[in-house]
């Protein structure tokens, strides 16, 4: 969604008959794209409709989803603070590069507004801060926070064996 707005995000809308309707019903729909397309292709937000609206002519009008996809409130996961030092370095750098105002760790980088090249700005960033170098399916493979933060506290520590183990022995 765009039209005059800098953020950008992914929205689903869903038409159910009444006998699947409910949370539980557009929740299951979501756990099926998830298991069927990258996270980064994953709608942030199912919004269920009665029916798709509809233009003079019988289509779908694409520009009342996008207006409906604005309208849109982003419910506010529960926050929870990010734990480690790795974890609060990710979540100052998601938030610099996301500009989002929180990253707790159990957030999730393409619901909050991330993707790919976003990614990338992300990892470079993370590269120059701390000299580790994350492939960018990393992310896509474990986009919350603390499991990223695992897999960038798991790259910096063998960095740093490796680098004892190459160093020269003091005589």
């Amino acid at each position: 969604l765009g039209e005059g707005s800098d953020q950008k995000r992914l929205v689903g809308f869903v038409v159910m008959r009444e006998e699947v309707a409910g949370e539980a019903a557009v929740e299951t729909v979501k756990e099926g794209l998830r298991s069927r397309l990258p996270g980064y292709m994953v709608p942030e937000t199912l919004l269920k409709l009665d029916s798709l609206p509809l233009s003079p002519n019988g289509k779908v009008d694409r520009k009342e989803l996008a207006r409906l996809g604005r309208e849109l409130k982003v419910e506010t996961r529960a926050y929870d603070v990010p734990r480690t030092a790795m974890e609060e370095t990710l979540a100052g750098l998601w938030r610099e590069v996301l500009g989002v105002e929180r990253v707790g760790r159990n957030d999730h980088f393409f619901e909050i507004g991330g993707q790919s090249l976003v990614a990338l700005r992300m990892l470079s960033a993370l590269n120059r801060k701390l000299s580790i170098s994350i492939p960018v399916g990393a992310v896509f493979e474990n986009p919350c926070l603390a499991d990223l933060a695992r897999v960038a506290q798991l790259v910096a520590d063998t960095a740093v064996t490796g680098n004892l183990v190459d160093a020269p022995v003091p005589s």
